[in-house]
């Protein structure tokens, strides 16, 4: 089964040259929000959004929405194309495709996404009346191509067109940025039906709840970078509060779930146990199959057949 990331670009310039406030609000949600809501019905995962600069209202505002924060620490001139390679380089190894997405266009169908993760292509485009649009969808192939170009990300696309695909859908919300509001506003009433889905808090307690959704990513983040301070740093967390939780964990299970080794030239680690390892993988599958009954079962009962259909 294809593993299908998400990069949302926030902070670069959109074409009128200005930037976009990613929590300004469409019908009663942010524009951010939005996106990420949609790519969550799509199951994409990992989530991320690159950061051209700090926004941490941003992180607080998504803080339950099981996202990654990428910043721009470099410093390097914000760009799209700047900005998707920082995402690129994460999600190098953990994915097989990856939708990419800049926050002014926030209006795409998550039934689009599906249409495009199950075409093939190196490259597939979404096109509305022979207009392309986005997200784009970028196989593992040519994340290379991108990680080297020294093009923009209009730029290196055309560059690969002999590569590339265009996928003719039926949105128009993939051509329309935040820029256009009238036109938005028109598909606003669309798109609030395709995004109703339910919210799910899957907790695991004891006395006390000690392991949900956030312990999870952390746990995730600690595995893959290999301490608990950068995956504070990814997550819009406290270095104490993780390791409040972490404790709150092990006092739970009874057992030792995050190993935190000292000194060395980069001033230690942290690395999960076999048994944190073990635990958040059982936790992720249990996750995983209850949201997917929880889905199926809420568009038979309140979606009906035609949702069912399309998916």
């Amino acid at each position: 089964m294809q593993k299908i990331g998400g990069i949302i670009v926030v902070g670069n310039e959109n074409d009128s040259g200005r930037s976009v406030d990613p929590l300004s609000v469409i019908g009663s949600i942010s524009v951010i929000k939005r996106e990420v809501l949609t790519f969550q019905q799509a199951e994409v995962y990992p989530k991320i959004i690159v950061l051209g600069k700090e926004n941490y209202d941003l992180e607080r505002h998504l803080w339950d929405y099981d996202v990654i924060f990428l910043h721009n620490k470099d410093n390097v001139q914000p760009t799209m194309i700047n900005l998707v390679k920082i995402g690129l380089e994460y999600l190098y190894d953990k994915v097989d495709r990856v939708l990419i997405t800049p926050v002014s266009v926030p209006m795409f169908k998550f039934k689009t996404l599906l249409e495009l993760i199950n075409t093939e292509g190196d490259i597939v485009s979404p096109s509305f009346k022979r207009k392309s649009g986005h997200p784009i969808l970028l196989d593992r192939n040519i994340f290379d191509i991108f990680l080297n170009s020294n093009l923009t990300m209009r730029e290196t696309v055309r560059s690969l067109q002999n590569r590339r695909r265009f996928l003719n859908v039926k949105d128009e919300g993939i051509i329309h940025s935040i820029d256009e509001m009238e036109s938005v506003s028109e598909l606003l009433a669309i798109h609030n039906t395709q995004i109703l889905h339910p919210f799910l808090r899957i907790n695991i307690e004891k006395e006390v709840l000690f392991f949900d959704s956030r312990t999870k990513l952390l746990f995730q983040l600690i595995n893959e970078v290999g301490s608990v301070k950068q995956a504070c740093n990814h997550m819009a967390l406290s270095y104490s509060k993780a390791w409040n939780m972490i404790k709150v964990v092990e006092e739970a299970l009874g057992f030792e779930v995050v190993k935190r080794r000292h000194g060395g030239k980069q001033g230690g680690n942290s690395i999960l146990t076999e048994k944190g390892k073990d635990y958040l993988d059982k936790y992720m599958e249990f996750d995983r199959e209850v949201r997917r009954f929880a889905n199926r079962k809420f568009n038979e009962i309140f979606v009906g057949n035609e949702k069912l259909e399309n998916k």
